[in-house]
Order: C-alpha cells, then structure tokens, then sequence
C-alpha cells in the first residue's frame, strides 16, 4: 500500500516544483516593467530543477527497492525517468514559447 503512495508522492513533488518555479518566474516577470528581461536569474532558474529531479529520483528509488526483480527495477526507472523528462520539457518549452521569453 505504502509503495503506490511513494510513487505517487514522487511525482506530486516533482511536478510541485517545476509548476511552483515557473508560477513564480512568471509572477516575476509580470510585476516587472520589462516582462522579457526580468525573471529568475538563470543560475538560480536550475537550482530547483535539479531539486525536483533529485527528490522524484530518491523516491523512486525508495520505490524500487521493494521490487523484486532487477528487470523490474530497471523498468520501471527507466519509464519513470523517461516520463519525467518528457513531462518536464513539455511543461517547460511551453512556458518558454508560449510567453515569448528566449525565444526566436
């Protein structure tokens, strides 16, 4: 029971975070007099990326240890991650091009 919770409680913190990143970068950008050049600074704009990626991985991790198998374990990290990169550059490409910022 405790292992489809941490999965997902995985996913809910990851997503949290991406979602919560981009809700404040906008806020930012809309309270400032140029939408285009304000915003998070790009050195901190990674620093919660890589703590979503971080915590989702631990506790998929957590996750996986009550698996049997190693195939098993293997395949469901590498669905999971896959997913989660597919999901994050959605959600972060739409952002990017749908408001115009670092765009073309």
């Amino acid at each position: 029971m405790l292992n489809k919770h941490i999965l997902t409680f995985a996913w809910t913190v990851f997503l949290s975070i991406i979602i919560l990143e981009i809700a404040v970068d906008f806020g930012i950008r809309s309270s400032s007099e140029n939408f285009f050049d304000s915003g998070i600074s790009q050195s901190i704009w990674f620093i919660p990326q890589f703590i979503a990626f971080f915590l989702g991985g631990y506790l998929l991790s957590y996750r996986v240890r009550k698996l049997e198998s190693t195939k098993s374990k293997l395949i469901s990290i590498f669905t999971h991650s896959l997913a989660a990169m597919f999901i994050y550059l959605i959600i972060l490409y739409s952002y990017i091009l749908g408001t115009g910022i670092d765009s073309f």
